[in-house]
């Protein structure tokens, strides 16, 4: 298996909607599928907090557009990066301040 964003990404949905990927997290624990949502989470929740620490809030939302929305990707992009309505991520920092920080000579 190769864990990339993409593979990450799905499995963050999926356990965002408590579902258990075996493929990422792992063998499901017993009596999983009985479980309520509190013990989901108990379960879940550092398997989703690791997935965000490596693909960022950027991957994570990409994912959840994509996969959960049933958006396009180039469709996420205009939403996470316009300038008129700001990610919660860009409040401080705006669109052209992340693209001069990377480096990019490119504009949104």
């Amino acid at each position: 298996m190769t864990l990339n964003e993409d593979r990450l990404g799905v499995a963050f949905v999926l356990g965002n909607t408590w579902l258990w990927d075996e493929e990422v997290f792992g063998p499901k624990p017993d009596g999983y599928d009985e479980m309520t949502m509190k013990e989901k989470h108990i379960h879940l929740s550092p398997k989703i907090a690791a997935i965000e620490r490596i693909i960022g809030t950027a991957g994570t939302s990409k994912a959840w557009w994509r996969i959960e929305l049933h958006r396009s990707e180039e469709e996420w992009r205009k939403w996470y990066f316009s300038q008129k309505n700001p990610h919660y991520d860009l409040c401080d920092y705006n669109v052209q301040d992340y693209i001069k920080e990377a480096g990019k000579n490119e504009t949104v």
